[in-house]
């Protein structure tokens, strides 16, 4: 154990440096894939739409600016570490690398998989994606300031503002968030075939035997299709597993904020407690949640979320921040 700890955490060490400079995109990225924009011409003229306005990518960057500061861009930050140890510590073990994290890897690295690897390498992403896909939107679209939350009180503990009652008192129920985990399971799948689909479409031509122009060229074509199939077939998806992981999250935090509250009043006078335990950003909401503009059920599913998301704001929002992924993928 001793010796394979320096073989990954290298590994970890390069990775948390990539965190610090792309989380500012991703927690951009997220922001404007969760943001809900009713496409319907009765509610338009509403006060929520005047006050958001069209979701678009630099437009989310400058709410976030202006309402959180800096800070804002490394919201949930910490989530996304422990994430990445985690997948670090289990893909160093299982293969001697990790390609989880740096998706471009797996163009060299999946014609070697067998058949149990690529299982375990399937099973082991779902099941570690799925709490994590959670507590990294929540952490982020979150209006509290968890790194400043006093563990010392249950009420102004993180796990209280990102989790419901259920799910603190039993976390196995993330997994049994409504098509959270199809979606997840899906969009696992088919990236995983896509890549698979291409490499052996262009196999012959990156073989040994062929010229080295033509082994080039199939590389370069490679490396364009692999691009393109992770913007259109990953976006869809996570745009999916967003909206999926934040729904309920202004309860939660208006919930949080109400046992907070109270436990401040039965400590009134003590010097300890002049400042809130958990304080809060702003009172406005960088984005808007679909929660606070239909008036309806949440998303019942995968299939529900779709449908939903196609009929409410059309089509188009299924691939919000395509560009971002294919950006995202050929950054790391």
């Amino acid at each position: 154990m001793a010796k394979l700890l320096p073989l990954w955490t290298n590994d970890f060490l390069l990775f948390i440096a990539v965190e610090l400079v792309t989380v500012p995109f991703s927690n951009v990225l997220l922001r404007y894939r969760v943001g809900h924009q009713q496409n319907n011409g009765q509610l338009r003229g509403l006060l929520t739409d005047q006050l958001y306005g069209i979701p678009t990518f630099l437009k989310t960057v400058q709410r976030i600016h202006n309402i959180e500061g800096v800070a804002g861009f490394y919201k949930g930050f910490f989530a996304r570490l422990i994430e990445l140890f985690i997948f670090t510590f289990v893909f160093k073990i299982a293969f001697g690398f990790h390609p989880a994290i740096l998706p471009i890897k797996l163009l060299y690295t999946y014609p070697d998989f067998t058949l149990l690897q690529c299982l375990i390498y399937y099973g082991s992403t779902v099941l570690i994606s799925v709490p994590m896909k959670v507590f990294i939107t929540r952490s982020t679209t979150t209006r509290f300031r968890l790194s400043q939350a006093d563990p010392s009180h249950e009420q102004a503990h993180a796990f209280k503002v990102l989790l419901s009652p259920t799910e603190h008192q039993n976390p196995l129920a993330l997994y049994l968030i409504p098509g959270l985990f199809t979606c997840i399971a899906l969009q696992t799948l088919f990236s995983f075939i896509s890549l698979a689909t291409i490499y052996h479409l262009i196999q012959f031509y990156l073989s040994h035997g062929q010229p080295g122009w033509v082994r080039k060229r199939a590389r370069i074509v490679y490396i364009v299709l692999f691009l393109m199939s992770r913007a259109l077939v990953y976006t869809p998806f996570e745009v999916v597993a967003c909206r999926l992981a934040v729904m309920g999250q202004s309860e939660r935090d208006d919930g949080a904020a109400v046992d907070m509250a109270d436990l401040e009043a039965t400590k009134a006078g003590d010097e300890e407690s002049e400042t809130e335990m958990v304080p809060t950003f702003s009172l406005e909401n960088v984005i808007q949640l679909r929660e606070n503009v239909v008036e309806s059920d949440s998303y019942e599913g995968f299939r529900d979320c779709v449908i939903k998301i196609r009929r409410e704001e059309g089509f188009s929002a299924l691939f919000r921040g395509w560009l971002g992924s294919l950006v995202g993928t050929v950054c790391i």
